[in-house]
Parts: structure tokens; C-alpha cells; sequence
């Protein structure tokens, strides 16, 4: 019973997060919105941070779920690249509701030391995961500049498809990073003179 109230309650909270916001997603809104009491809601979340930082931590795992998925079938450093930055971008990852709510959550992260940790703990292992690739790719004094340019580029993403009107379809995310990816690796492995 309890992965089955623990999926449906993090349902709720994303609902309410996408619709209301951080301040007004509460305790008491996402147990009227799963359809239960409150108190089982504080039964499974002690408090509206721990719910969040589990909210999140749901996100984070499908984002690694997907990237993992890709790196499976990457046969070489330039396949596992474009699978670590394009595995953020995945069709069933990178959806409306996902953004909405990731952009909300990555907002107040100060506000939720546990939130705060795990979008650390992320932000460390993809810095450690892309520059463990870009090692076979790029220069070594090359790799911590590529680094931050590819998580900028990345989070960018994210940002630009939480604040644009239309939002950005996960096929144009990944279009974008793959057109960055080529002009950055090209560059580095053929610098101008």
C-alpha cells in the first residue's frame, strides 16, 4: 500500500505545484486533492518538505532513469555525451507538468534544506559524468570550461521551457543541444589557429 499512497500523493503535490505554486502547494491541499485525510499524508510526509524533497527526488530519478537508458546504447564517447545531455530531454521526461513543476522546486531550493541537497547531489554527479566523457573528447584544459557550458546550456533549457510562453518541445531541446554539442567538440578537437 505504501508505494501506491506515495505515488498518489506526489501526483497531488505535482498537481498543485504546477497549478499554485510553491507557497500554496500545503499539506492540507494535497491530501484534498488526492482524495485522503491529512493525516495520511503526514503519515507518509512528516511535512510539506519531505514531500517536496521526495517529489523531487522522483524527478531526478526519472531524468537519471532516462540518461541511463541512453547510455546503454552509446557505443563510443561522442554517442555517451550527446546520451547524458539528450537524456534530460527524453519525450516522457521532459513534459509540460515535469517543467513546471522541476522549475518550481529548483526556485525554492534554498527554502528545503533537503531539496537544496539533492539538486546538489545531481548538479555533482552530471558535472562528474560529463567530465569523466569529455576526457576521451575534448583537451584537458578544455574539460571544465565544456563542463559548465554544457550544464548551462542544459539548465538553460529547463529554464527557457518553465518561462516561454509556448514552451520548448522536447524534440527542439534536443535539437538544440545536439547543434551545441557539435559546434563545442568540433572546436575543441580543432582550434583555431
Amino acid at each position: 500500500m505504501r508505494p501506491t499512497r506515495e505515488r498518489q500523493l506526489i501526483s497531488a503535490a505535482r498537481a498543485l505545484l504546477r497549478e499554485e505554486g510553491f507557497a500554496r502547494t500545503t499539506m492540507m491541499g494535497v491530501a484534498k486533492r488526492a482524495g485522503l485525510s491529512t493525516g495520511t499524508v503526514q503519515h507518509y510526509f512528516t511535512n510539506k518538505s519531505g514531500l517536496l524533497t521526495e517529489t523531487m527526488a522522483r524527478l531526478v530519478g526519472d531524468l537519471a532513469t532516462s540518461t541511463r537508458a541512453r547510455l546503454r546504447e552509446a557505443e563510443n564517447p561522442l554517442a555517451r555525451l550527446d546520451a547524458l545531455v539528450t537524456g534530460q530531454f527524453a519525450d516522457d521526461v521532459f513534459t509540460p507538468e515535469t517543467v513546471a513543476v522541476w522549475h518550481v522546486l529548483w526556485g525554492n531550493m534554498r527554502e528545503i534544506d533537503g531539496l537544496r541537497e539533492l539538486i546538489h547531489m545531481w548538479d555533482r554527479r552530471a558535472i562528474s559524468n560529463l567530465r569523466h566523457t569529455l576526457r576521451q573528447l575534448v583537451p584537458p584544459d578544455d574539460i571544465a570550461e565544456q563542463t559548465d557550458g554544457l550544464l548551462a546550456l542544459t539548465d538553460g533549457l529547463w529554464v527557457r521551457a518553465a518561462q516561454s510562453p509556448g514552451g520548448l518541445s522536447a524534440e527542439r531541446a534536443r535539437a538544440i543541444a545536439r547543434t551545441y554539442l557539435a559546434c563545442q567538440i568540433r572546436a575543441a578537437q580543432h582550434p583555431a589557429p
